[in-house]
């Protein structure tokens, strides 16, 4: 399992929620997916078994009947993806579930980096159902007393260029426009040049989440390889993903799976404001995990 190392960028104001539950009891989740339509109910059991260790279970009922939901689909390998990122949206964790149990149940650890409210998303595709994502509010331990002040996000009019370790991440969303899927183009460097050294993480070349701070609206993506605008490869829009590199093959087996530093990223940002957009990539064996924060302003 690659080694992950974490960039922390700027984030913008985020969105006032209802008081989170604390560790130990049963949440009900808020469906969280930008231009989605729930199917499901989420409910999240939380356990915290040492400071910022928790224990996470997680089922689902059918919306319509209440009955359980035991079925699921595989998605980049896994039928359960768990993010969650702090309530600055500066951190993200990334878990993942290979699979459900018989009855339908899905069960991980997570450990978060500071005390302080999480916002965790379940992103699964029940057997039949679409796309399903829903946020769950989750106070660990005390509340941050020294969170950093709000600084200002970059504008889209430009393009951005951000460091993260020894690499540089340069996204191109100069034509990005809120309510429309738009080609945001991304490269990595490394030492000045096109990065040699990067590797497929669940199958795709880089996982791109996309968080609106105002009402916690979440979009996930997958960027193709190559800067040409090539095709879509969106959660958003019925999981169409492009053929992917395989993971890295065995030693002795097969040469590693490489990926290409320029990548096309197809997003739909679901309104004006502010945002953080969270990419994630391997470079040199290690999970690189960028949080990038964005505006665009209302029209």
């Amino acid at each position: 399992m690659p080694r992950r190392s974490l960039v922390l960028a700027v984030a913008g104001l985020v969105a006032t929620v209802a008081p989170a539950m604390a560790a130990d009891e049963m949440l009900s989740g808020s469906f969280a997916l930008a231009g989605g339509e729930a199917t499901v109910e989420g409910h999240l059991a939380v356990t915290e078994t040492a400071p910022l260790s928790l224990e996470l279970e997680l089922t689902y009922t059918d919306a319509g009947i209440g009955e359980p939901v035991t079925a699921f689909t595989e998605e980049l390998t896994q039928q359960l993806h768990l993010l969650a990122v702090d309530s600055s949206l500066t951190h993200l964790v990334h878990e993942h579930v290979k699979a459900a149990t018989a009855d339908g149940r899905f069960a991980t650890g997570m450990q978060v980096p500071r005390p302080g409210l999480y916002h965790i998303y379940a992103d699964a595709v029940p057997e039949g159902r679409g796309q399903q994502v829903v946020r769950f509010d989750v106070q660990v331990g005390e509340a941050a007393a020294d969170i950093a002040p709000a600084p200002q996000p970059f504008a889209l009019d430009a393009l951005i260029a951000v460091p993260i370790g020894d690499y540089e991440v340069t996204i191109d969303a100069r034509e990005a426009q809120p309510y429309v899927e738009g080609a945001w183009h991304i490269a990595i460097s490394k030492a000045g040049q096109p990065a040699t050294d990067l590797s497929p993480y669940l199958g795709v070349a880089a996982h791109a989440i996309l968080i609106r701070a105002a009402d916690l609206s979440y979009v996930h993506a997958h960027p193709t390889e190559g800067g040409a605008d090539t095709g879509h490869d969106a959660h958003a829009s019925g999981h169409a993903h492009a053929p992917a590199p395989a993971e890295n093959a065995h030693a002795g087996h097969a040469a590693p799976a490489s990926v290409a530093p320029e990548m096309t990223l197809h997003l739909t940002p679901p309104g004006a404001g502010r945002y953080t957009l969270f990419l994630e990539f391997i470079g040199g064996g290690e999970i690189q995990t960028l949080a990038v924060p964005l505006e665009w302003p209302a029209s």
